[in-house]
């Protein structure tokens, strides 16, 4: 594993996780399970779970992957946005893990996810 190498080579890392519906195929295994374990097995060489790649510069760009299309206010769409992404980091913290990003817009709302 990708994993083990890193590790045993004496270097720090962190994991980057999509959607979680992209795990179906673990069956009864789910990544919360996973991050557990290298949590474990790995120490504090295991950093943190990257989970959401520049979700802002998404919004912003109107990617296909932007997730507030229709506000009514700025207020409802600071919102609308940090409640979206609330979900899926608060998954990974509810392992003790620390969750990460990379942005290059909207990082106060970034950092109001957690």
């Amino acid at each position: 594993m990708s994993c083990d190498y890193i590790y045993n080579s004496g270097l720090h890392f962190i994991v980057l996780f999509t959607n979680i519906s992209q795990y179906a195929s673990w069956q009864d295994y789910t990544p919360a399970q996973w991050v557990s374990s290298a949590q474990q097995k790995y120490g504090n060489k295991f950093l943190a779970v990257y989970r959401w790649d520049e979700p802002g510069g998404d919004q912003l760009d109107h990617s296909r992957y932007q997730e507030v299309k229709n506000a009514s206010s700025y207020t409802d769409a600071a919102s609308q946005y940090v409640n979206v992404l609330k979900e899926p980091v608060q998954y990974y913290q509810n392992t003790c893990a620390t969750v990460v990003t990379a942005d290059y817009g909207l990082y106060w709302f970034d950092y109001k996810v957690g």
